[in-house]
Formats: structure tokens, C-alpha cells, sequence
């Protein structure tokens, strides 16, 4: 497993603005796996988790049939109301039917 040693807020910040940004963003999504679940409540998109399954999409091989919880948000307004744990189980069940 890989951890990113962050030593100060300059890396931080580094960290964030090149991993969390529309351009990585717009990439992400316009690839069609890994999936993305989001989750609504009143129209409004108030988390989404990132899955990823066998071959290129995992950070590490571990085999055609896994799942790999990649991220997971939830805004904060929406914390502690159950929502993270919706979003799991929808992965699992979705990687479940593939299977």
C-alpha cells in the first residue's frame, strides 16, 4: 500500500490542487470503470463513492473479482445520517450482480 508522507501545508496543498481538481476530476469521470455511485437527496448530490474492480483501475492486483473502496464523500451537512453507509452497501451489491 502507498501512503503519501505529508510533512507541511505546502505538501498538502500540492497534494490536493493535483489530485483534486477539475481536470482530474473530468478525467475520472469520463472513464466509464471505475464506477462512481452518487447519492441525491432533494436533487441535490450530497455524496458519491468510487469503486474499483480487478485489472488497471486498482491501486494494487489483487484479482479479477474485488472490490476496492477507492473514496468515499459525503458534504458535511449530510454526515452521521446513515449516507456513507448507503453508498457502501449500493457497491457491493453492484459488484455482487456482476458476479
Amino acid at each position: 500500500m502507498k501512503y503519501l508522507r505529508i510533512k507541511n501545508t505546502q505538501n498538502m496543498n500540492a497534494y490536493l490542487e493535483g489530485t483534486f481538481n477539475l481536470v482530474q476530476l473530468e478525467k475520472e469521470l469520463s472513464n466509464p470503470s471505475p464506477p462512481f455511485f452518487f447519492f441525491y437527496l432533494d436533487n441535490e448530490a450530497t455524496g458519491y463513492v468510487k469503486v474499483n474492480t480487478g485489472g488497471d483501475a486498482q491501486s494494487e492486483e489483487m484479482g479479477e473479482e474485488t472490490l476496492e473502496i477507492e473514496s468515499v464523500y459525503i458534504k458535511t451537512k449530510y454526515q452521521k445520517q446513515g449516507l456513507r453507509n448507503r453508498l457502501l452497501n449500493k457497491s457491493i451489491e453492484w459488484h455482487w450482480k456482476m458476479w
